[in-house]
């Protein structure tokens, strides 16, 4: 299966076989009834639980049809988790539904797409997983890692994941921003003369620098 990103402001043509030959109509459908069946995480809450054990989490948001078919690979692990008895304490998998806090779960899976799968450890990023297709062997490393609590490449790699809720107002997502200043630049290039452009360009790049400056305080090395 393709990692297809999915951002927000997309505006794909439909693909279907992309999508096992579905139609848009038929993959909504499918992902509703399989998301009825998948562990769930409310967004609000994955800072705090994410601050003990092992996390295996799936940012998505059910608009996004990369994420409805995604759906499918990550209920069967799910299920073939249970069936293989590879559940141990501490270790969690889970989905992340992120239509209606954007925000919070672009600070925490430090991508601005979905679908998006992230391993924590004790309040630790320690990678995206990438690709989606190697989830199953992936699940299968974590479990073996927790089991023999060897977690000597997790703290190795980790960073901290700091509360967004102490975020302020200028702690909004870097690339939200961009995606912000972007718009506006693409506004003024078709209704304002040349020279005003230009302006507008100056000042984005400039905005563009403060955020990054700002994003420094958001995740800190581990130490």
């Amino acid at each position: 299966m393709d990692h297809g990103h999915h951002s927000p402001k997309s505006n794909e043509t439909w693909d279907a076989s992309k999508f096992g030959g579905l139609s848009k109509e038929e993959l909504k459908a499918q992902a509703d009834v399989m998301d009825a069946k998948v562990w769930q995480l409310d967004a609000e809450r994955v800072f705090d639980s994410i601050q003990n054990g092992t996390h295996l989490l799936f940012f998505g948001a059910v608009f996004c049809p990369h994420t409805q078919f995604f759906t499918r690979q990550w209920l069967s692990a799910q299920r073939h988790l249970d069936f293989m008895d590879l559940k141990v304490p501490g270790f969690e998998m889970a989905k992340v539904q992120c239509a209606l806090q954007q925000s919070l779960c672009f600070n925490l899976q430090r991508d601005h797409g979905y679908p998006t799968v992230v391993l924590y450890h004790e309040g630790l990023y320690v990678q995206e997983l990438l690709p989606l297709t190697d989830l199953w062997p992936f699940i299968e490393n974590t479990t073996i890692a927790v089991k023999t609590n060897n977690f000597t490449r997790f703290t190795e790699i980790g960073t901290k994941v700091l509360d967004p809720a102490k975020f302020d107002a200028e702690g909004v997502s870097s690339k939200m921003a961009q995606e912000s200043v972007v718009a506006q630049v693409e506004m003024f290039e078709n209704t304002a003369p040349v020279s005003l452009f230009c302006l507008v360009v100056v000042l984005s790049v400039f905005s563009l620098f403060i955020v990054r400056r700002v994003r420094i305080v958001r995740y800190s090395s581990l130490t």
